[in-house]
């Protein structure tokens, strides 16, 4: 993949725990680009199921963020 469109649904294979980070390589998960980072290519993924805490910079009970993570296009794909 080379851009995220918002809005898209994508499976992740890594994640950055936080923006300063290198990535993680996880478990396929599924979840919902929510924001675009103009600063590269990277974006916010909304997640469909939370994965281990210290994969989420934000904290579980935060309903709209909890499920969030950090991902680059090259580490997902478009959902089929």
């Amino acid at each position: 993949m080379k851009r995220f469109a918002l809005g898209q649904r994508v499976v992740v294979s890594a994640v950055m725990p936080s923006p300063h980070a290198d990535a993680i390589a996880i478990a396929r998960a599924a979840g919902t680009v929510v924001r675009l980072l103009m600063r590269d290519d990277s974006a916010w993924i909304a997640l469909d199921a939370r994965l281990a805490d210290e994969l989420h910079p934000f904290p579980a009970d935060e309903d709209e963020r909890g499920k969030h993570v950090l991902a680059w296009p090259e580490d997902c794909e478009v959902e089929r």
